[in-house]
């Protein structure tokens, strides 16, 4: 086990960062096979020999004991899998049937490796009050674990396929894998919406590109420094698509709690002096002074306060959501 721990370690994206691993709790694992059970199909290789066969394979890549990973399948058309863990000892990893129909079994092992990547890399222990695992911090840990899922298949393109068939949701028979082709869809993205704010992955676009990086790492002799360089790669491409647009959104909606808490302060006295419009005016601009006479003509100071304690719950919700 502690082989294919420091295995994976090796390859660990630098900002998916671990802190202590919390307490193992068994129960709340064998709560989750005891529902499995009853629902699900376990993967054995009299039943499910295919897949049986990708889970030992990837467990051989990766030097992990096959014992360790128990596998189900459940009846879904969603295109999915999961991993479960509350330790490092073992861990059950859930697929749906739609998957195991649309890939072939390079593409398989790679989605299986992605994740037992996250059991290996302790994605599923992780508990400090410095490190929660929130949207931010999750992408970060799609990016490690896709780099495991490389190293478990035994085709380099297997990776690309399988994003793109999960992108479409197409089988080999509809498609003709052009990843260049694929990728420059990235073009067709605009910087300014960025991502959806409140998505655990990155887009299948970002994955692709960053496992593109990954595969040119992998021809290299490893070394610390070529790590830092794909990481450093991997960076510009967060900065860019997907750290970019999020940080955007937390500066205004900082500067919109600056707004709502000077406005707060300023109709304590429920007055709204000419000092107090030039300060206003040379903080927020001349538009946003003549929004707030408007609203202080339309509404009573009364209701003008409760709006403005509303809005600075929001925005705070908000910002604590996105850092």
């Amino acid at each position: 086990m502690q082989e294919a721990v420091n295995y994976a370690e090796k390859y660990r994206y630098y900002k998916d960062i671990i802190g202590n691993l919390s307490t193992p709790d068994s129960y709340k694992l064998d709560f989750v096979e005891n529902n499995l059970a009853r629902n699900s199909l376990s993967i054995n290789k009299e039943m499910l020999p295919r897949v049986e066969n990708v889970i030992l394979k990837v467990c051989n890549k990766l030097s992990l004991d096959r014992t360790l990973v128990k596998g189900y399948i459940y009846s879904s058309n969603e295109l999915q899998a999961y991993c479960y863990s509350t330790n490092r000892e073992e861990c059950i990893v859930q697929i749906s049937s739609r998957l195991i129909e649309l890939l072939d079994e390079s593409e398989l092992m790679f989605v299986v490796g992605h994740e037992v990547g996250h059991f290996l890399l302790g994605h599923g222990v992780v508990h400090t009050s410095e490190n929660k695992v929130n949207m931010y911090t999750s992408r970060f840990q799609e990016l490690s674990a896709d780099r495991i899922g490389v190293l478990a298949t035994n085709d380099e393109k297997a990776s690309y396929r399988a994003i793109i068939k999960i992108a479409s949701g197409l089988s080999s028979e509809h498609l003709r894998f052009d990843l260049n082709k694929f990728l420059k869809q990235i073009n067709n993205v605009s910087l300014e919406i960025g991502e959806n704010l409140k998505n655990t992955h990155p887009s299948l676009l970002i994955r692709s590109r960053a496992i593109l990086w990954f595969n040119i790492f992998l021809k290299q002799e490893y070394s610390s420094d070529s790590k830092k360089e794909l990481d450093k790669n991997i960076d510009l491409e967060i900065e860019k698509y997907l750290d970019g647009p999020l940080n955007l959104r937390i500066k205004e909606l900082k500067k919109d709690m600056k707004f709502w808490s000077t406005m707060l302060q300023v109709l304590k006295d429920k007055k709204f002096d000419k000092t107090e419009q030039k300060m206003i005016a040379n903080n927020f601009g001349d538009e946003i002074l003549l929004k707030v006479k408007n609203l202080i003509k339309n509404s009573s100071i009364d209701d003008l306060n409760r709006h403005i304690e509303n809005e600075i719950l929001r925005v705070s919700v908000e910002i604590k959501s996105l850092e």
